[in-house]
């Protein structure tokens, strides 16, 4: 066992396998009671007893994955998970050395939609990075409607929650890792936030907030970038549509409501509604407006960005309406053309269709309807906005680098592509640690090379805030004018533009406020 003094009291946690793994530690008070839908609230006095730090604690509230018994969802699910719980504000630390202060320190913050997931999926485990030389920590905030529903409007402030409560957790866990990270190994003042997907898209709106600034020097970007967040408008209409199901907008009955209650309307109004119903929200206030546009404007200079995606990050998110379809969640599988036009009314998207099948015809790629969509809606979605981000970092004079991920999955004959999620399995190593895993991310001597060299360049990214490292050799940064991106798959190598012609058809098109599937 290992036991570590922390600001609010002594954690004892595990030794495994030369690492000392700290689990289910606590960053706030529990936001429960008359805490719920508040801003996170720090530990309020210093515990008279040993914490156990030796296993996780509960989830964030979520609603029931459908789709989770379908391939290659069923894969990636971890049936050993803990059972959710509004007490759900907790951290994992993974850490090789206790005696030193100065190892770079990693905050990784998961995707799912900003309705789904926890820190301590099979997917996450830290020990692998952290054998390599750093202190990783898992992290737990609030999701979907007690983390990301604007109540403020509807309920004339009474409930003062403005549908960022899940980013202020964020910051707290930043805040205590800060605070205490010097005890477990790690030097306070050389952090990295990382993330994917929604994770992503959290850190990048914690770039634009000025209470980030001096809680982290550095961040990483999977498949998530600074460009959705939701107008206040669309929040309240997510709120009415929950008031409406529930029969009631009294704030005490709103406090009172049960979670599981809350869960199983998710599904409704996200089917009503017909998008990611769940994401930081422009209130304003917190947000005054798009991320994106306050980074334009230097709301995060000086701090470095690596950011990327994989190549084909939407095969997964189409083929989840196959899946929610055998589910049993929808009647068909949306028409392709449908969901376009509807993304974009103004938008010329006969031609565009037509271009990208003959784009992906040419490059012996699928061209299926479905498959039409999922290319154009990884430019839109995934691969533009990230470009969009280092763009706006590269104006300013500030460095970034970018990176497209092209390694494939195994699971369905390959037919997913290097499809979301796939660099997430290789980044922490985990991608063999079990049968479901190999499933999905395959094993063997590539996979394991790949895998070594990303975080090789990750861990040098976190420790200089410069991914280049032997291995990889030298990453180039990205410049307006040669775009100059690093492909990771089976070769490894800088490249300028990739990919360029997908994404001048989409050069035009009104991006706005994204508002997709991730």
């Amino acid at each position: 066992m290992a036991i570590v003094e922390t600001q609010e009291g002594k954690v004892e946690g595990c030794t495994e396998d030369g690492l000392y793994i700290f689990r289910g530690v606590p960053y706030a008070e529990p936001p429960v009671g008359p805490l719920r839908w508040r801003k996170p609230q720090p530990i309020q006095k210093k515990r008279p007893f040993t914490w156990d730090a030796s296993v996780f604690r509960a989830r964030p509230w979520q609603p029931e994955l459908l789709a989770a018994s379908v391939p290659p969802f069923s894969y990636l699910v971890d049936q050993s998970v803990q059972p959710c719980e509004e007490d759900c504000l907790y951290l994992n630390i993974y850490t090789n050395d206790l005696s030193k202060s100065d190892m770079p320190v990693m905050i990784w913050f998961h995707g799912g939609g900003f309705a789904y997931g926890s820190g301590s999926e099979q997917v996450y485990y830290g020990g692998h990075l952290a054998r390599k030389g750093v202190v990783l920590v898992t992290v737990n905030y609030r999701l979907g409607a007690l983390g990301f529903m604007n109540l403020n409007e509807i309920t004339n402030g009474q409930i003062p929650a403005s549908g960022n409560e899940g980013l202020f957790d964020q910051l707290m866990a930043i805040d205590w890792v800060k605070e205490n990270v010097g005890r477990f190994g790690g030097s306070p003042d050389n952090i990295t936030v990382f993330g994917e997907s929604a994770g992503a898209i959290s850190i990048g709106a914690l770039l634009a907030l000025e209470n980030s600034r001096g809680l982290f020097q550095r961040a990483i970007l999977q498949s998530g970038s600074a460009l959705t967040a939701a107008p206040l408008s669309d929040c309240v209409n997510v709120a009415e549509g929950f008031v409406r199901h529930l029969g009631s907008r009294d704030p005490q009955f709103l406090m009172n409501t049960d979670p599981v209650q809350l869960m199983e309307i998710t599904d409704l109004v996200s089917m009503e509604q017909g998008r990611m119903i769940f994401q930081p929200c422009i209130d304003g206030e917190v947000l005054p407006t798009l991320p994106i546009t306050l980074i334009e404007q230097g709301a995060a200079d000086g701090f470095d960005v690596l950011a990327g995606t994989t190549k084909d990050e939407s095969r997964l998110i189409t083929h989840a309406f196959q899946a929610d379809e055998t589910a049993g969640l929808a009647a068909q599988t949306p028409q392709p053309l449908e969901l376009l036009n509807a993304t974009f009314p103004d938008a010329n998207f006969d031609q565009i269709y037509t271009e990208y099948r003959v784009l992906l015809e040419n490059s012996v790629e699928q061209a299926d309807d479905l498959s039409v969509y999922a290319a154009i809606e990884t430019e839109r979605s995934f691969r533009i906005p990230s470009i969009q981000l280092a763009e706006a970092f590269a104006h300013r004079g500030n460095t970034t680098y970018q990176y497209l991920f092209d390694w494939p999955c195994p699971a369905l004959g390959g037919k997913l592509g290097s499809c979301h999620i796939m660099d997430v399995g290789l980044v922490f190593g985990t991608y063999d640690d079990n049968k479901e895993l190999v499933q999905f991310f395959g094993a063997g001597d590539e996979v394991e090379k790949l895998s070594s060299n990303m975080q090789d360049a990750w861990i040098s990214f976190a420790r200089t805030g410069v991914p280049s490292c032997a291995p990889i050799g030298e990453w180039t940064p990205y410049s307006t004018d040669l775009r100059c991106t690093t492909l990771l798959g089976s070769t490894i190598e800088t490249v300028q533009a990739p990919m360029d012609d997908r994404r001048k058809l989409l050069a035009g098109a009104n991006q706005g406020v994204v508002l997709g599937w991730m």
